[in-house]
């Protein structure tokens, strides 16, 4: 859900836990709140709300930040992270060999 609200330029407000902090950063696109802090929650949203600019900022970051996370690169990633596990399993398996040789 974060993700399709950034694509849509709308800015997130969500308790930094999990992969939230993967997803966006504080005051960039949108805002962190502490989930015991009912009433600075409520400000920050307000704070944003009320603030066309700082609205409108968040919203062009929000939507800059969901384009890092289109399908082609995030499996680009896996693959490429995938691929150096893979050429660094076969240099050690080579590594290991070549000693045993001598």
């Amino acid at each position: 859900v974060l993700l399709e609200a950034l694509a849509q330029g709308v800015p997130v407000f969500a308790y930094p836990a999990g992969g939230v902090p993967e997803v966006f950063t504080d005051s960039m696109e949108g805002r962190y709140w502490d989930i015991e802090d009912s009433k600075g929650a409520a400000s920050k949203l307000i704070e944003v709300l009320e603030d066309k600019q700082k609205y409108e900022e968040l919203s062009r970051n929000a939507r800059k930040r969901a384009a890092h996370f289109t399908i082609e690169k995030v499996f680009g990633d896996m693959l490429d992270f995938s691929t150096a596990g893979q050429s660094s399993s076969v240099m050690a398996a080579g590594s290991t060999e070549e000693k045993n040789q001598f």
